[in-house]
């Protein structure tokens, strides 16, 4: 009878054990399954509620992945932790956790973890130029620091707002705020809604201290905005041409990768006077298979700074630029190693002042995108 017991106990046991592995295995696949597409905001739910209950160092991986995509240094910098501490750590994890200590204030912490992704990867110059910043972090907080007063717009919301260009009497941005619209689309990515162009009327009250009296924001143009991202736009010095990004969509059709991706195109449209755009049209570099974005145009309309992704690059996103050539864009130039990294070089803004503003991680910052700049007119 004793024998017969502890067959039913062992075979319940392993039965137990077989069900509880199907679940954990649905889980991680849909966990899975969302981070590869992109939909970090339901691959964290996922990822969290499975790391309750299970300890599986890939997911651990894949939700520091997540955190660090939608911009939560916080939740970031606790995965990381996690991750650099058990068997499946890799250099570049140690580069991700020290960037998220740093960007949390941590510089200190982060030093130890450059230093051990300096001696992993050598050649890499992420390591050494992060490790540089946390060396004279205090400088770089203090720089010039009197000579701007940084004041928060009376038009932002909570969700992002960013990419603003002036455009006759208005400024023209990007934003993700919620109309209030019941069934309003959201982006996998971060779960908040999809950007759109939004513009708000700027009247300069004193041009010296540069105060200026803002209307109500209104979406720019139905022309330009779409059911998916549209943003970082720049016009062209008399304000004939517009360039702005927007997800692979034209004309009521979507593109998508081999990975079933929607990637960035740069997208052009003249102006046909009285605040309407012309038809829409696509650079001849813009590809399916990797993003072209950020688009910003010289004065003379005769140079397209940009950022990419597309192979051949140093890493991440790189800036670009093309020339008109006969009416007609030219083939894309890298910027080179010289302001681009391993990390990524995005949002381009030419000044007329003759320098090409841009943000980049991978350049001495203090961690995240830092803000640079370049003579263009002597590059």
């Amino acid at each position: 009878m004793l024998h017969h017991i502890r067959y039913i106990t062992t075979v319940t046991s392993s039965l137990l054990l077989t069900i509880t592995a199907i679940a954990q295995h649905g889980q991680l696949k849909r966990a899975d399954e969302a981070f590869e597409q992109l939909s970090y905001t339901r691959a964290i739910a996922e990822y969290t509620a499975l790391l309750s209950r299970y300890d599986i160092p890939s997911a651990k991986v894949n939700l520091a992945e997540a955190y660090r995509k939608v911009n939560d240094p916080a939740n970031a910098e606790y995965w990381y932790g996690q991750v650099v501490q058990s068997e499946v750590a890799e250099p570049i994890h140690w580069l991700y956790y020290g960037q998220m200590l740093q960007s949390n204030g941590k510089c200190e912490q982060a030093e130890i973890w450059y230093r051990k992704y300096v001696d992993a990867t050598p050649d890499d110059q992420r390591g050494h130029h992060l490790l540089r910043a946390c060396d004279y972090a205090e400088e770089l907080r203090t720089l010039n620091g009197s000579l701007y007063q940084v004041q928060n717009a009376p038009f932002n919301t909570r969700y992002d707002d960013f990419g603003p260009q002036y455009y006759r009497d208005q400024i023209v941005f990007a934003s993700e705020r919620d109309r209030g619209i019941l069934l309003k689309r959201r982006h996998t990515w971060t779960g908040n809604p999809f950007l759109e162009l939004y513009s708000v009327p700027a009247q300069l009250t004193d041009e010296l201290q540069m105060v200026y009296r803002y209307g109500e924001p209104e979406k720019f143009s139905e022309r330009l905005n779409s059911r998916y991202h549209d943003a970082t736009l720049s016009f062209v010095g008399d304000y004939s041409t517009v360039f702005f990004t927007r997800n692979n969509y034209l004309d009521g059709k979507t593109g998508r990768d081999d990975n079933d991706v929607v990637r960035l195109k740069v997208y052009y449209a003249g102006s046909w006077g009285g605040g309407k755009w012309g038809d829409l049209q696509g650079l001849p570099f813009n590809s399916e298979e990797y993003s072209v974005a950020h688009p910003a145009v010289t004065p003379d309309g005769q140079r397209l700074y940009f950022a990419s992704d597309m192979p051949g690059g140093f890493g991440g996103m790189d800036l670009y630029y093309s020339d008109k050539e006969n009416g007609r864009w030219g083939p894309p130039i890298n910027l080179g190693p010289r302001y681009n990294t391993e990390g990524h070089e995005v949002f381009p803004y030419v000044h007329a002042n003759g320098y090409l503003y841009f943000s980049s991680d991978g350049h001495i910052g203090l961690g995240g995108l830092d803000i640079y700049r370049v003579r263009y007119d002597r590059m």
